[in-house]
């Protein structure tokens, strides 16, 4: 209840920064915010993957967790070369959201049997967040080529957003 309070606490603010931020509309995403969020992002769906994979206790979360680890290292890579072809200053360090270090915290700790059920649900509500994001840069980014990486990225998160869902589906009630 906490971590989901936290998720829709930052996720509001993020919205409402850069909807109120007097140099953005809601579409349209600052560059440097669309980059932060898009490497947190990615960093985060890496190291989430690689928990689930070794404490999920079903093959269908290990195999979504190797498939986030692989997929959001290739959306980082495309990222990068799209920011290097924008001649744009490399990031720096990639800094999780608290929501995203509480989430990480939480999936390092719950117990077992709960595992698998907290990962899937982490990962409809992030991918919900980082679909938002990818459009919204996708539709009114200011830099070409990032707009194309984020178009690129959009049917991606598509598809990891409904197989969550699918392996959701699967949990008994």
């Amino acid at each position: 209840m906490v971590r989901t309070f936290m998720l829709a606490a930052a996720a509001t603010a993020t919205a409402w920064a850069i909807a109120s931020s007097g140099h953005a509309q809601p579409s349209q995403i600052p560059t440097p915010d669309f980059i932060r969020n898009a490497a947190a992002t990615d960093a985060f769906e890496i190291r989430a993957g690689k928990i689930a994979e070794m404490r999920g206790l079903t093959q269908p979360v290990k195999d979504f967790g190797a498939m986030m680890t692989m997929d959001h290292a290739k959306t980082t890579a495309g990222l990068k070369k799209a920011i290097h072809a924008a001649d744009l200053p490399a990031p720096g360090p990639v800094v999780l959201t608290p929501a995203q270090k509480q989430m990480l915290k939480d999936l390092n700790t719950v117990p077992p049997g709960g595992f698998d059920r907290m990962y899937i649900k982490d990962q409809i509500e992030v991918h919900q967040q980082a679909l938002t994001l990818m459009q919204g840069y996708a539709h009114g980014g200011e830099i070409p080529i990032l707009r194309e990486a984020a178009t690129s990225t959009v049917p991606v998160v598509q598809a990891h957003l409904a197989k969550a869902q699918e392996i959701q589906k699967t949990f008994p009630k």
